[in-house]
C-alpha cells in the first residue's frame, strides 16, 4: 500500500512540473496565445547576445546557446506555453517559431530584461513569403551558421506543399 501511495505522488509531481497552456497575461498587461506572434528586441548580454532567449535548431541540432544578435527585432511565432518549475519557482516558458531556429524563452524574465516585446501584428502570426525565409536562411549559410546540406534541406521543406 505504501509503495501505491508513494508511486501516486511521484506521479502526482511529475505531472505538475509542466503545465501546458495556451493563452498568458503577463505582467507587461499583454496576452499571449498559442499562434500569436512576438518580437525578439535586442540581447542584453555581451556581443548582443540575448541572456533569456535560448535557440534551438528546427532540424534536431542542439544549440542550447543564448541567442545571438543576429535575431535582434525578429518576429516570431509562439509554438507553445507551459508553466515550469526551475529550482522550485514556477516560471513561465514560451516556445517560439522562428523558422530555422526554435526559442526557449522564460517570458518574465526576457520581458523584464527587454529581450521580448509585443509584435504589433498581434495577432495575426506572421506575414512572410518563403522567398524571404529562403533568403534569411541563405545568409546562415553564406555566414557559416549551417551547412549546405542543412541549407538544402530547410529550402526543400520550405518550397513543398504540405
Amino acid at each position: 500500500m505504501k509503495q501505491i501511495i508513494l508511486f501516486i505522488a511521484l506521479m502526482a509531481s511529475v505531472s505538475c512540473y509542466a503545465q501546458k497552456i495556451t493563452t498568458y497575461k503577463a505582467s507587461n498587461g499583454v496576452t499571449y496565445n498559442v499562434g500569436d506572434s512576438i518580437k525578439l528586441s535586442r540581447g542584453t548580454g555581451i556581443d548582443g547576445r540575448f541572456l533569456y532567449v535560448t535557440s534551438r535548431w528546427n532540424f534536431s541540432i542542439p544549440d542550447d546557446a543564448m541567442a545571438d544578435r543576429r535575431y535582434t527585432n525578429m518576429p516570431v511565432l509562439i509554438k507553445k506555453i507551459s508553466i515550469e518549475k526551475f529550482n522550485g519557482i514556477k516560471k513561465v516558458i514560451i516556445i517560439a517559431d522562428g523558422d530555422v531556429v526554435n526559442f526557449e524563452i522564460p517570458v518574465e524574465d526576457a520581458i523584464d530584461a527587454g529581450e521580448v516585446i509585443p509584435n504589433k501584428n498581434k495577432p495575426g502570426n506572421l506575414i512572410y513569403s518563403v522567398a524571404d525565409e529562403i533568403e534569411k536562411f541563405k545568409k546562415l549559410l553564406d555566414s557559416g551558421a549551417v551547412t549546405q546540406a542543412e541549407y538544402d534541406g530547410q529550402k526543400k521543406r520550405l518550397l513543398s506543399p504540405n
